[in-house]
């Protein structure tokens, strides 16, 4: 069976999240990336002459919660498809449950951070989205094997 996470990217052997250490290692590269993402968007703000407190607040407010939101998407996909040897519409459902209850939480955080006059809403929005481009920008940083490239011959 082939899964697609929220971002798109098909996971079909089980050994590719089934080791706790590939989760680790994925989300110490979200939250880098989540650390540069807003060091660059606090310094366009800077730049901008748009900067204050609330920027920093709104940013310390989201960025966690995006690379919480990436942890526990890895975790689901390890639990469904640990879950799908058993059962695939059981896993499914597991799957479509965490995926709703992750929306919710960056829902709210988002609501929190545009709603609460101590946060600036972009700053507060924004990091919520740097996941995604950090994890399409992974190809670029990870090396493929001869195998992966069609290199073999013979």
């Amino acid at each position: 069976m082939t899964l697609r996470t929220k971002e798109g990217f098909a996971i079909s052997d089980s050994s590719a999240v089934n080791n706790s250490s590939v989760i680790k290692n994925e989300t110490r590269y979200i939250a880098v990336w989540e650390l540069i993402l807003s060091a660059a968007m606090q310094a366009v703000f800077l730049v901008a002459g748009r900067w204050d407190y609330k920027v920093l607040l709104g940013n310390l407010l989201s960025a966690p919660f995006a690379v919480l939101n990436f942890y526990l998407m890895c975790r689901t996909v390890e639990r469904t498809l640990k879950r799908t040897e058993t059962d695939e519409k059981e896993a499914r459902n597991f799957a479509k449950m965490s995926q709703t209850l992750r929306s919710f939480m960056i829902f709210g955080i988002a609501v929190i951070g545009a709603a609460v006059p101590c946060f600036n809403t972009i700053s507060a929005i924004l990091p919520l989205l740097f996941p995604k481009p950090a994890a399409y920008m992974r190809v670029f940083f990870t090396k493929k094997s001869s195998s992966d490239r069609g290199d073999e011959h013979g």
